[in-house]
């Protein structure tokens, strides 16, 4: 936890961080338990449900924009395509 909030990003990304960790982030998973209507699918590519782990590294959108970054910024050890097996946030975060 302590790699989030010591960190140089701005405080608005740190709670972000930290909330998608929590499994607190407002996703169609997290509405439907409390009773809001919502299409219940990603927005992204339509296909499966809206889940803060799909959105952040299992959608194939997603997947697609994380490898942009890498090669952009000339990361060879990010391998996005390698994500699927995580559990949850918290687990793909550290």
């Amino acid at each position: 936890m302590s790699t989030i909030w010591k960190n140089w990003a701005p405080q608005k990304c740190k709670f972000f961080s930290w909330l998608i960790t929590q499994n607190r982030v407002w996703t169609a998973d997290c509405l439907a338990k409390r009773g809001w209507p919502n299409c219940g699918n990603c927005p992204l590519c339509n296909q499966v449900p809206e889940l803060a782990m799909h959105l952040l590294f299992q959608c194939r959108l997603s997947i697609r924009v994380w490898s942009m970054v890498r090669d952009w910024l000339q990361l060879e050890e990010l391998y996005p395509n390698n994500w699927q097996g995580f559990e949850d946030v918290e687990s793909w975060w550290y």
